[in-house]
Protein backbone atom coordinates (compact mmCIF):
# COMPACT_ATOMS: atom_id res chain seq x y z
CA UNK A 1 0.00 0.00 0.00
CA UNK A 2 3.06 2.24 1.03
CA UNK A 3 4.91 1.57 -1.66
CA UNK A 4 1.93 1.79 -4.14
CA UNK A 5 1.40 5.57 -2.98
CA UNK A 6 5.13 6.57 -3.21
CA UNK A 7 5.25 4.77 -7.14
CA UNK A 8 2.43 6.87 -7.56
CA UNK A 9 4.04 10.02 -6.13
CA UNK A 10 6.95 9.27 -7.95
CA UNK A 11 5.84 8.93 -11.35
CA UNK A 12 3.48 12.36 -10.73
CA UNK A 13 6.83 14.07 -9.93
CA UNK A 14 8.83 12.96 -13.06
CA UNK A 15 5.19 13.75 -15.09
CA UNK A 16 5.36 17.53 -14.36
CA UNK A 17 8.82 18.06 -14.41
CA UNK A 18 9.38 16.03 -17.55
CA UNK A 19 6.81 18.06 -19.10
CA UNK A 20 8.36 21.13 -18.02
CA UNK A 21 11.47 20.14 -19.88
CA UNK A 22 9.96 18.96 -23.07
CA UNK A 23 7.26 21.85 -23.13
CA UNK A 24 10.48 24.55 -23.00
CA UNK A 25 11.89 22.14 -25.70
CA UNK A 26 8.51 22.42 -27.67
CA UNK A 27 8.31 26.42 -27.49
CA UNK A 28 11.89 26.62 -28.73
CA UNK A 29 10.84 24.04 -31.75
CA UNK A 30 8.07 26.52 -32.45
CA UNK A 31 10.84 29.20 -32.81
CA UNK A 32 12.50 27.47 -34.66
CA UNK A 33 9.90 26.38 -37.19
CA UNK A 34 8.86 29.89 -37.34
CA UNK A 35 12.09 31.24 -38.13
CA UNK A 36 12.30 28.91 -40.88
CA UNK A 37 8.64 29.45 -42.36
CA UNK A 38 8.52 33.17 -42.10
CA UNK A 39 12.45 34.20 -42.27
CA UNK A 40 12.69 35.79 -39.61
CA UNK A 41 15.76 37.91 -38.93
CA UNK A 42 16.67 40.28 -36.22
CA UNK A 43 14.66 42.84 -36.42
CA UNK A 44 11.32 41.27 -37.35
CA UNK A 45 12.15 38.89 -33.56
CA UNK A 46 12.30 41.98 -32.37
CA UNK A 47 8.88 43.19 -33.18
CA UNK A 48 7.30 39.93 -33.08
CA UNK A 49 8.52 39.99 -29.34
CA UNK A 50 7.19 43.40 -29.00
CA UNK A 51 3.86 42.77 -29.94
CA UNK A 52 3.20 39.76 -28.06
CA UNK A 53 5.09 41.05 -25.04
CA UNK A 54 6.27 38.95 -22.29
CA UNK A 55 2.29 37.94 -20.93
CA UNK A 56 2.02 36.78 -24.05
CA UNK A 57 5.55 34.67 -24.19
CA UNK A 58 4.05 33.24 -20.90
CA UNK A 59 1.00 32.33 -22.29
CA UNK A 60 2.63 30.44 -25.18
CA UNK A 61 4.79 28.50 -22.98
CA UNK A 62 1.97 27.63 -20.26
CA UNK A 63 -0.29 26.25 -23.22
CA UNK A 64 3.27 23.80 -24.54
CA UNK A 65 3.25 23.01 -20.59
CA UNK A 66 -0.48 22.15 -20.46
CA UNK A 67 -0.76 20.44 -23.93
CA UNK A 68 2.77 18.20 -22.85
CA UNK A 69 1.44 17.70 -19.29
CA UNK A 70 -1.96 16.22 -20.74
CA UNK A 71 -0.24 13.72 -23.59
CA UNK A 72 2.53 12.64 -20.76
CA UNK A 73 -0.66 11.77 -18.39
CA UNK A 74 -2.63 10.52 -21.00
CA UNK A 75 0.19 8.12 -21.84
CA UNK A 76 1.18 7.06 -18.25
CA UNK A 77 -2.89 6.21 -17.79
CA UNK A 78 -2.82 3.78 -20.77
CA UNK A 79 0.57 2.67 -20.34
CA UNK A 80 1.15 2.67 -16.86
CA UNK A 81 -1.89 2.68 -14.77
CA UNK A 82 -3.89 0.39 -16.57
CA UNK A 83 -6.42 2.91 -17.87
CA UNK A 84 -6.94 4.88 -14.02
CA UNK A 85 -8.41 8.00 -15.90
CA UNK A 86 -8.66 9.55 -12.39
CA UNK A 87 -4.84 8.52 -11.54
CA UNK A 88 -4.10 10.86 -15.13
CA UNK A 89 -6.15 14.09 -14.02
CA UNK A 90 -4.67 14.10 -10.82
CA UNK A 91 -1.12 14.05 -12.21
CA UNK A 92 -2.62 17.14 -14.21
CA UNK A 93 -4.08 18.80 -11.42
CA UNK A 94 -0.60 18.49 -9.43
CA UNK A 95 1.25 19.92 -12.67
CA UNK A 96 -1.57 22.86 -13.22
CA UNK A 97 -1.22 23.64 -9.15
CA UNK A 98 2.67 23.04 -9.14
CA UNK A 99 2.63 25.50 -12.20
CA UNK A 100 -0.08 28.23 -10.45
CA UNK A 101 2.08 27.87 -7.13
CA UNK A 102 5.31 28.59 -8.56
CA UNK A 103 3.87 31.90 -9.96
CA UNK A 104 2.18 32.81 -6.94
CA UNK A 105 5.49 32.87 -4.85
CA UNK A 106 7.50 34.16 -6.98
CA UNK A 107 5.24 36.91 -7.93
CA UNK A 108 7.74 39.58 -7.59
CA UNK A 109 9.59 38.06 -10.13
CA UNK A 110 7.05 37.83 -12.89
CA UNK A 111 5.95 41.31 -11.87
CA UNK A 112 9.70 42.72 -12.97
CA UNK A 113 9.37 40.46 -16.04
CA UNK A 114 6.20 41.90 -17.46
CA UNK A 115 7.00 45.74 -16.71
CA UNK A 116 9.80 44.78 -19.15
CA UNK A 117 13.69 46.49 -19.73
CA UNK A 118 13.85 49.93 -17.96
CA UNK A 119 14.83 52.53 -20.73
Amino acid sequence: MVSDILSLFVMILVGIYSALFLSTGVWLLYLQIKSKVSNMDQSAWEAYFNKIQPKGVMLRVLVCYVIILSLIATLNTFAVWQGNFYYGMLMVACGLFHIFYKFQTQKGDFSKLFKGPKS
